[in-house]
């Protein structure tokens, strides 16, 4: 019930906000880019934060409202989409699932804007060889490449990331060491409820 309400307003905002940028989705699509005032908006309409839990500052939407949100930024434009689902479904949903309390509670608040990758990396330990990782953007030696050139969702950034001597603090460990394959499937199984709701809107 309160997921209707909700759902209604943020439809609604949605609506309002991308109606009339057709020619503005094109433009960004051939440059490959969108620009940082627009993605701002999408923060400020809290786009960012619907499957983040009301105690860390989102609106906790349940899967099935995360999928009607992107179909509804999907009958619009895809690259919105995608940088509202790249951002929810892969990248802080780890940090959703397997983060402890006090990661939760130092990153979820931020993640409505956050800078923020999910890394897994091969580690030495007898319970696997795969450890996921909460890595911020802005540590030194964290740097990314050009973007991928990709068909009708261009203005969604995919890049590669390079680390060079990263320093990762062992609190920054999600889940537990050695168990990062379990954390990535996690992570993928889950997301790809709001891609169906995309695909959907798209299709519509």
């Amino acid at each position: 019930e309160r997921d209707r309400e909700v759902l209604g307003l943020i439809v609604e905002s949605i609506d309002r906000f991308l109606e009339g940028k057709e020619a503005d989705f094109a433009r960004w699509d051939r440059e490959a880019r969108q620009p940082d005032d627009f993605v701002q908006s999408l923060r400020e309409l809290g786009l960012f934060g619907l499957i983040i839990p009301e105690a860390h500052g989102g609106l906790e939407l349940s899967n099935a409202a995360y999928a009607r949100v992107l179909a509804q930024t999907s009958s619009h434009d895809s690259s919105v989409s995608l940088t509202i689902g790249a951002h929810s479904s892969i990248g802080m949903k780890g940090v959703l699932l397997f983060g402890n309390e006090e990661q939760k509670a130092r990153y979820l608040p931020k993640l409505a804007s956050a800078q923020l990758y999910t890394v897994f990396a091969r580690t030495e330990g007898t319970e696997g060889k795969i450890t996921a990782f909460i890595v911020e953007a802005g540590w030194k030696g964290v740097s990314h490449g050009p973007h991928e050139d990709k068909m009708g969702i261009r203005a969604s950034s995919t890049t590669t990331v390079a680390f060079s001597d990263v320093v990762v603090p062992a609190a920054n460990v999600l889940g537990e060491e050695g168990k990062g394959f379990k954390v990535a499937m996690a992570i993928l199984n889950n997301g790809s409820t709001g891609l169906g709701g995309g695909a959907v809107g798209g299709m519509k």
